[in-house]
């Protein structure tokens, strides 16, 4: 193969696909609709992994782990997730970004059973040759951010069925962390890097889309991706 800028060496695309709810789907505090496609993390990530990478947002507001909601279809992350591994196969990364759903009333799902439902679709991407050459993706799981006391005149009925969140939370990223350790997978924890904005309490404002994206990068890329 010849061209311009071709050196006689190919280098292969990794494949990282980001499995989460509305702070993956990019939901604005603000204003209620999604950002702009730039200021989402994903974007950020992509931008500063460069070329090397594909970085695949898959995001959707109000998906759980693996809960049916009775007020909202499709949120339970397991019913898409076999499509879509299926759909962008192989895949050298998945990263997990999940759990802040799980918290709501309406669940009624302790921390174990939270954890159980993540295990869930780590176990549905494993032994399917979803990875490079047929084998298994890496797999990251990123703790969901925190979440703050936000203005109850701008949180909607999502946002107030999480009422019992923000220790929940915290103790979910403890879980997640050895949840990692158990099931071989990576870790990162979000909290510290990308608070959630004032405005609601519970969704990532531009600032911290940026701070994640460059965070994940980093980490990311020391990991050799």
């Amino acid at each position: 193969m010849t061209g311009p800028g071709f050196s006689g060496r190919l280098t292969f695309m990794k494949s990282i696909l980001c499995y989460g709810d509305s702070n993956t789907w990019g939901f604005d505090p603000a204003t209620g609709r999604r950002l702009a496609y730039e200021l989402r993390w994903t974007s950020i990530l992509q931008q500063l992994l460069g070329p090397r990478c594909n970085v695949i947002p898959e995001g959707l507001n109000g998906r759980n782990t693996c809960f049916p909601d009775p007020y909202v279809p499709h949120r339970n992350g397991m019913f898409a997730f076999p499509m879509i591994l299926d759909t962008h196969r192989p895949i050298d990364l998945i990263v997990f970004m999940l759990g802040t759903n799980d918290t709501k009333l309406v669940y009624q799902k302790e921390i174990v059973s939270i954890s159980r439902g993540l295990r869930t679709l780590i176990e549905a991407a494993r032994g399917g040759g979803f990875g490079p050459e047929e084998g298994d993706p890496a797999i990251l799981i990123v703790s969901p951010p925190a979440i703050i006391p936000g203005n109850p005149d701008e949180a909607c009925f999502d946002i107030r069925e999480c009422a019992p969140g923000p220790e929940k939370i915290r103790l979910l990223g403890e879980e997640f962390s050895r949840l990692a350790k158990i099931m071989n997978c990576y870790f990162l924890d979000s909290a510290p890097v990308a608070p959630p904005s004032p405005i609601d309490g519970v969704h990532l404002s531009p600032e911290s889309h940026r701070a994640l994206g460059e965070f994940l990068a980093g980490e990311i890329a020391r990991l050799g991706f």
